[in-house]
C-alpha cells in the first residue's frame, strides 16, 4: 500500500512540473539606428517539436509578448522586409522571462521603380473632346487662357475663343455657368494649375435640354473640370507693376498696372472675382464696350466674339472689376443660381499729327494736330435661376442688364501755308 501511494505522489509531482508554463517578452530594434521595428514576423517552435510553430508580430515600439510557453528550449526566427533574418534559441524556465533586445541588421534594400509613360493628351466620347490638362506644359502662374492656347483644335484670336472651327459661346466650371457669356473674363479668372481636364462639346439650349428635342439653338461650349482638391478653398493670383517714362511728352509719365483674380470655392458655393487697373492700354472689353469707346452704333457683326481683347486707337486708362457667384440649395439640389456682374471704365486719349506737302498746283504745306478724349462707363449683369419643381416641371429665369455711357471730346487744329497764303482752322467737338 505504501509503495502504491509513493508511486502516485511521484507521478503527480512530475505532472505538475511538466505543466508549468511561462511568458516571454522581447523588443525588436534596428541594429544601426536603434529605432524600434513594428510589424516584424516572429516564428517560435519547440526544439524537440519543430513542427509545432507559432507566428507573432512585433507591436508598437517593437514590443513582443509570447504567452503560455511550456518550460523548455525553443527556436526563434525574426524576419522583416529590408532586414536580414535573425535566428536564435532561448529557454523558458520561469513564469516571466525577458530575453532582451533583438537587433535586426539591414539587408538588401528594395529600390522604388518608377516607370514614366506619356500622358494621354486627348480622348473623345460621343461629341465631347476631353483634353488632359496635365499633358500640356504651361508656366507656373498661367491662367486657363494660357492653357487653352496649348491645346490643338482650340484658338484664341482677339479675345474670341474657337474650338473645332466654331466660336465658343459659354464657359462652364464643373458643369456650372461661369461669367455668363463673358468667355474672355471666364478664361482669365482661373489658374491653369486648378484644371484637371478641358471638355469641348456641343451644348443644347435650355429648352432643348428640358424637352429632349434639339431646337437648333445649340452652341459650342467648354467645361473646365477642376481637381477634386481645388473645389474647396481659396486660390488665385495678384500682380502689380510701376514705372516711370521721363521721355514721354503726350502721356502720363508714371505708368502702373495692377490686377488679379481670387476664387473662393466651398463645393457648390463659389465666388470668383477678377480685377484690372492700368494706364498702359491693357484692355479687357466686350463688343458692347468697344461700341461705347469708339462711339459706333449698330448690331453685332458676324464672327466677332461678344467679349474680346483688342487694341484701340490711343492710350486707355482702364478700371475693370468682375464677380461671379454660383450656389445650389435644397435637399435634392433643386434650386441653383449663377450670376455675374462686370464693370469697366475707360479714359482713352488719342493724339495725332499729320503733315502733307503739295507740289502742284501750288507748293503748299498742310499741318494738322488732333486730340481726343473719350470717357466710357459700362455695366453688365446676367443671372440664371433654375428651380426643378418636379420631374416634369422646371422654372428658369434668366435676367440680364446692360448699361453704358459714352462722353467723347475732340479738338483738331490745322495750318496751311505756302504759295496759296496762310490759313488757320480750329474745330472742337
Amino acid at each position: 500500500m505504501k509503495k502504491i501511494l509513493l508511486t502516485t505522489l511521484l507521478t503527480l509531482i512530475a505532472s505538475v512540473t511538466f505543466a508549468q508554463k511561462g511568458s516571454v517578452t522581447a523588443t525588436i530594434l534596428d541594429d544601426e539606428t536603434g529605432e524600434p521595428v513594428a510589424g516584424a514576423v516572429l516564428t517560435v517552435a519547440p526544439v524537440k517539436a519543430p513542427e509545432k510553430k507559432q507566428y507573432l508580430t512585433s507591436a508598437y515600439r517593437g514590443a513582443v509578448s509570447i504567452p503560455s510557453l511550456s518550460y523548455g528550449e525553443y527556436t526563434l526566427s525574426v524576419s522583416f522586409l529590408g532586414y536580414n533574418d535573425y535566428n536564435t534559441t532561448f529557454a523558458v524556465a520561469a513564469a516571466r522571462q525577458n530575453i532582451g533586445d533583438i537587433r535586426l541588421k539591414p539587408g538588401v534594400q528594395i529600390e522604388t521603380v518608377v516607370k514614366e509613360v506619356k500622358a494621354l493628351r486627348t480622348s473623345q466620347k460621343g461629341d465631347t473632346v476631353s483634353y488632359n490638362a496635365g499633358a500640356f506644359k504651361v508656366v507656373a502662374d498661367a491662367d486657363v487662357e494660357g492653357l487653352l492656347k496649348k491645346m490643338p483644335g482650340i484658338t484664341i484670336t482677339d479675345g474670341t475663343v474657337e474650338a473645332q472651327g466654331e466660336e465658343v459661346k459659354k464657359i462652364f466650371v464643373d458643369g456650372k455657368e461661369f461669367f455668363g457669356e463673358d468667355v474672355t473674363t471666364a478664361i482669365k479668372s482661373l489658374p491653369a494649375q486648378a484644371v484637371d481636364r478641358i471638355e469641348v462639346y456641343n451644348k443644347l439650349s435650355d429648352a432643348a435640354e428640358f424637352s429632349g428635342m434639339d431646337d437648333g439653338e445649340g452652341y459650342k461650349a467648354i467645361n473646365i473640370v477642376t481637381h477634386e482638391n481645388m473645389r474647396q478653398g481659396q486660390f488665385g493670383k495678384v500682380y502689380a507693376g510701376l514705372g516711370y517714362d521721363a521721355d514721354t511728352k503726350t502721356e502720363d509719365k508714371l505708368k502702373y498696372i495692377a490686377g488679379g483674380n481670387v476664387n473662393i470655392f466651398n463645393r457648390d458655393s463659389r465666388v470668383s472675382i477678377i480685377g484690372l487697373f492700368n494706364n498702359v492700354n491693357q484692355q479687357n472689353f466686350s463688343f458692347e464696350d468697344i461700341l461705347g469707346v469708339s462711339g459706333n452704333t449698330g448690331g453685332r457683326r458676324g464672327g466677332v466674339g461678344q467679349y474680346m481683347v483688342r487694341p484701340q486707337d490711343g492710350v486707355a486708362s482702364v478700371n475693370a472689376l468682375g464677380v461671379n457667384y454660383s450656389d445650389t440649395w435644397g435637399k435634392r439640389d433643386q434650386v441653383s443660381f449663377q450670376g455675374s456682374y462686370f464693370f469697366n471704365n475707360t479714359d482713352t486719349e488719342n493724339r495725332s499729327t499729320v503733315e502733307k506737302w503739295y507740289a502742284t498746283p501750288m507748293a503748299d504745306t498742310l499741318s494738322t494736330n488732333g486730340y481726343s478724349d473719350t470717357q466710357a462707363y459700362n455695366h453688365r449683369f446676367n443671372a440664371r435661376l433654375e428651380w426643378k419643381i418636379s420631374e416634369n416641371q422646371n422654372l428658369m429665369i434668366r435676367p440680364s442688364f446692360s448699361y453704358q455711357s459714352n462722353d467723347p471730346w475732340s479738338r483738331t487744329q490745322g495750318w496751311q501755308y505756302g504759295q496759296s497764303g496762310y490759313s488757320l482752322s480750329l474745330i472742337n467737338i
